[in-house]
């Protein structure tokens, strides 16, 4: 057997990105889940949720874009993909599924699977659950009912609806939703001219002091 040659550089070994790795372990958690992601009565992949009709059930995919995009060459880069949307068993929005590329991500992932919740909301009048996961771990918010927790994998549909049924009774946790900051000034206290009076035993800055 010939030797390699020094210097002669050998050929690299393709290493799979680790982003496809955790890509695909998402789809089979929720494939182990009963997501079937080849059925459109159960999830849809990579949904507008600003352009969808979800009252209509008519959901706006990137693939419908880019086979738009194909014959009219005009790309419309600030489109934003939910990347999966579950349904219940009527085929309505159940949860939003946000996956990012890092643990780092996470936190901005969150947002836009809040983003995309509300979105939702906004059309149906109705809350979706919302997972969010960078492949390696799995966040689940029941919002506005619940804080956010870590999960060992994604919840099956009959569990999401039986949630979906018992939060019908609750309210809202104040804790959670987010309240618009509200500027305050503190006044400064007035005082009022007798309160200088040299006949009054206890005027404005005896009551300050007192």
């Amino acid at each position: 057997m010939d030797e390699p040659i020094l210097g002669n550089p050998q050929p690299e070994v393709q290493k799979k990105p680790v982003e496809d790795d955790r890509k695909q372990k998402v789809r089979e958690l929720l494939i182990s889940q009963g997501w079937d992601l080849r059925d459109i009565t159960r999830v849809w992949v990579d949904v507008d949720t600003k352009e969808s009709d979800f009252k209509r059930k008519f959901f706006r995919t990137k693939k419908y874009d880019q086979s738009i995009a194909e014959q009219t060459a005009f790309v419309d880069n600030t489109r934003q993909y939910v990347d999966y949307l579950l349904l219940d068993k009527k085929g309505e929005p159940l949860a939003v599924v946000e996956f990012s590329e890092s643990a780092k991500g996470m936190d901005k992932g969150k947002l836009k699977a809040k983003e995309y919740a509300e979105d939702i909301k906004r059309q149906t009048g109705s809350q979706v659950f919302i997972f969010y996961t960078n492949g390696s771990r799995i966040c689940f918010w029941d919002y506005p009912y619940e804080t956010v927790k870590l999960v060992p994998t994604f919840y099956n549909q009959d569990y999401l609806e039986r949630v979906k049924w018992a939060n019908k009774d609750r309210e809202p946790n104040a804790r959670i939703i987010e309240k618009p900051v509200v500027k305050r000034t503190v006044e400064a206290p007035k005082a009022n001219i007798q309160d200088f009076a040299p006949n009054k035993k206890k005027g404005f800055f005896g009551k300050i002091f007192s």
